[in-house]
């Protein structure tokens, strides 16, 4: 299903993006209705795809190396003791 969306503009180029895929979900008892939209120009939406799982990925490891950081400082925390030199 390929449905213009008026009003919807790609970010990146400005030309009208479209209906690529529509789904429904099932939360709590109700419906959700999801639409995902893609830019008319193939080639700019590569471009996009692109740059959001460039950005998805550096998300990623960002929180992969807080997650480390915060591991390694509970387990510098629990090592610590005093030393008596008597």
């Amino acid at each position: 299903m390929t449905d213009v969306s008026l009003g919807n503009v790609c970010p990146r180029c400005g030309k009208d993006r479209v209906v690529s895929k529509v789904y429904r979900e099932k939360v709590e008892g109700g419906y959700v209705n999801y639409k995902t939209t893609t830019c008319s120009d193939p080639a700019c939406q590569k471009m996009v795809d692109k740059k959001l799982n460039d950005e998805a990925y550096k998300r990623g490891m960002i929180l992969k190396e807080q997650m480390q950081r915060e591991e390694e400082r509970q387990k510098n925390s629990g090592r610590k003791k005093k030393v008596d030199l008597k």
